[in-house]
């Protein structure tokens, strides 16, 4: 059923006098989207379909212009002619089809249009047709068309130093007090899907309200409080829609209320005081810690088995030293060219749902750039930060993505170095120099006496952990981790890296794995079929895993072969002996070797059985690191009902990481016994 306006329910628009003939719709704007048009012919001629639905409603006096066995419309019984026959007289005709509408409709098709009118005024709606609010509308933001939208700096796309996050709103646009406060917010998040909260709705309008109409098929709108195009659902639903927006890889934020209506009117003294409202925290596919990425309907709280990665690379000037290359040998022993083709590459990658964090460096080479391409299939990044004065950077990055053959592309964005947006907390920053990214780490965690301060508290070690691992790699993995810290700080979401779990990550380590680039992983299909998924690779055939943390281990054990003798027989002797396989034995070992065998193959059975009722271990854990940090992420005071929210949040999370360990360790108990 098409959604009409409130004043369309009490004023319907009256039928010519004399004839029962519907009133025809005005026609839609050709050059509006689908959703508006239809909504244009809803709006201007509810009364056809009100008296085709009450007609067709089931009662007999709607059926009695129908013959019986012929389905002939316009025969009416009671009359005995039909009323479309030529001869019946105008005064007859008129008659039959008052005869044959309901008292009720009837009294509203008489009704007068001008109060339909004065009703929408009262209501706030705009009086006239649906095309021509449309055109007002679209009139009134043609600043966010393609053709005019310039970032909040004035700079159009055209220039190399556009940024697509921010939008300019005009000074001459004429809001309300509320919708001001609303597009403050999506002038510096203009990337962002942003859910304003009004009363008990949460609202989208404008782009976001084109992307809600698509995603969530919500009907959307021209009137209402926004005076924009808009779409909405109330709060209870405001959960499930973010879930379904963040599944298909968009950014997801809420302007919350952060106050009622007493408390503005008390701190402001005014009886028209306006509720103070501010971005509470943004989401992404990347970010997403409380099984955000889930269906909509989905029971369970287990997010996807893959891990999804925000990573920020950042990349040196060519350096003539290659010792850190994997053709680091054979590039000094044929000369100095070779050597200077070599670029340096400072990265780090975040797990949000698992709460680790993981930092690098290599040496690749500057032209086929195989050692970035590696870094990418290992990782399968879901969001990758590049420095936007890297030039090539973004480029590069997405053809590497492309030949990974992933079937869901990773989004790509460039990220501004410029000094004036390092301490600001709605813009993200990706330093050049060690310095500034040394005080934008140290910032981050609360310690303005630099990364490795003397403050106390959880963040403060993890800060100094943080640097423990740092001092082993150069200023471009320093930088990369303080692009990091600034896209989270950007989107209120610093929690889980403040939280994480650092370590060095080997792109290469030829001392303990084989050396497999990506080329070599997408050719033998190891992690993706040839459509870009797991069906069909490798990884597929082999995964019969009973937890997620199994499956993932399995997919970067496949990436990173071992190479070393005697880690592969270890692994080796313990594949055998869960799965019962004979062992090469001779001699009095061999009876104990079967007895052996018979209980780990006892042993994998019971081992399997007992994880399957266990949940995703290293997934609990991760979000109960990130809800421990969630005061210090965002000290401000809350709003009882949000502040309730996190605190229920923190003790779920809590609870389900003890609940998951006693599971694991029942089930080792269990293999015991």
């Amino acid at each position: 059923m098409a959604q009409r306006s409130i004043s369309s329910f009490f004023f319907k628009g009256a039928a010519p006098a004399g004839a029962g003939a519907p009133a025809t719709a005005v026609a839609a704007d050709p050059t509006s989207p689908p959703a508006l048009a239809n909504d244009a012919e809803a709006a201007d001629a509810p009364e056809t379909g009100t008296l085709k639905r009450k007609r067709e409603s089931g009662d007999e006096g709607a059926r009695r212009d129908e013959t019986p066995g012929t389905g002939t419309p316009g025969r009416s019984h009671d009359h005995g002619v039909s009323a479309t026959d030529a001869s019946v007289s105008p005064e007859t005709r008129a008659a039959i089809l008052a005869a044959a509408v309901p008292p009720s409709l009837a009294v509203t098709a008489g009704r007068d249009p001008r109060r339909r009118d004065a009703m929408r005024a009262r209501l706030g709606e705009a009086v006239g047709s649906s095309d021509a609010k449309r055109r007002e509308v679209r009139e009134r933001f043609k600043w966010l068309d393609a053709k005019h939208i310039v970032d909040d700096k004035g700079r159009d796309p055209s220039h190399e130093a556009y940024d697509g996050n921010t939008v300019r709103v005009p000074r001459d646009l004429k809001l309300s007090a509320s919708q001001k406060q609303y597009w403050d917010v999506k002038s510096k998040y203009r990337d962002v899907v942003l859910f304003f909260k009004v009363g008990k709705f949460y609202e989208l309008y404008e782009d976001d309200a084109e992307i809600g109409c698509a995603a969530l098929d919500w009907k959307m709108t021209v009137s209402g409080v926004g005076h924009c195009r808009q779409v909405g659902c109330p709060e209870s639903g405001v959960e499930a829609a973010t879930a379904e927006l963040v599944r298909r890889g968009h950014k997801v934020g809420r302007i919350e209320q952060m106050e009622t209506a007493a408390e503005a009117k008390a701190r402001t003294g005014s009886k028209t005081a306006v509720i103070r409202r501010e971005l509470l925290e943004g989401t992404s596919p990347a970010t997403a810690v409380d099984g955000d990425l889930l269906p909509l309907g989905a029971k369970t709280t287990l997010a996807p088995p893959g891990a999804a990665h925000l990573m920020a690379i950042a990349e040196g000037p060519p350096s003539a030293r290659a010792n850190d290359a994997p053709n680091g040998r054979a590039a000094r022993s044929q000369g100095s060219e070779n050597v200077a083709e070599t670029v340096a590459v400072g990265f780090a990658f975040l797990d949000a749902a698992a709460g680790t964090l993981r930092v690098g460096h290599f040496a690749d080479d500057a032209s086929s750039r195989v050692a970035l391409s590696t870094l990418l299939t290992q990782t399968s990044p879901v969001e990758v930060l590049v420095r936007r004065e890297d030039r090539g950077a973004e480029a590069r990055v997405k053809a590497a993505l492309a030949d990974g053959g992933r079937a869901r592309a990773a989004s790509v964005a460039s990220v501004s170095a410029h000094p004036d947006d390092a301490r600001r907390e709605d813009a993200s920053f990706f330093p050049r120099h060690e310095r500034d990214a040394d005080d934008a780490i140290a910032r981050f965690f609360g310690n303005e006496n630099g990364i490795d301060g003397t403050e106390q508290g959880a963040s403060s070690e993890n800060a100094r952990r943080l640097s423990a691992v740092l001092a082993e790699h150069p200023a471009e993995t320093r930088c990369a981790v303080a692009a990091l810290a600034s896209h989270l700080t950007r989107l209120r979401r610093a929690a889980p890296l403040l939280a994480a779990d650092a370590a060095t990550h080997a792109v290469y380590a030829p001392s303990e794995t084989a050396r497999l680039d990506g080329p070599t992983v997408r050719h033998l299909e190891l992690l993706c079929g040839p459509d870009g998924t797991r069906e069909g690779s490798l990884l597929s055939k082999l995964d019969t895993c009973v937890t997620p943390g199994g499956s993932r281990t399995l997919g970067t054990w496949l990436a990173a072969p071992l190479r070393r003798a005697d880690q592969i027989a270890e692994r080796q002797d313990a594949v055998a002996f869960f799965g019962g396989f004979a062992s090469d034995v001779e001699g009095a070992a061999s009876a104990r070797a079967e007895t052996d065998e018979t209980d780990g193959a006892h042993a994998a059975g019971r081992l399997r059985r007992a994880l399957r009722r266990v949940p995703d271990l290293e997934r609990c854990v991760g979000r109960a690191r990130a809800a421990s940090a969630a005061n210090a992420a965002d000290p401000r005071a809350l709003p009882e009902p949000l502040a309730e929210k996190r605190h229920k949040r923190r003790v779920a999370a809590l609870a389900a990481a003890v609940a998951a360990a006693d599971a694991v360790a029942g089930a080792l108990r269990d293999v015991e016994d």
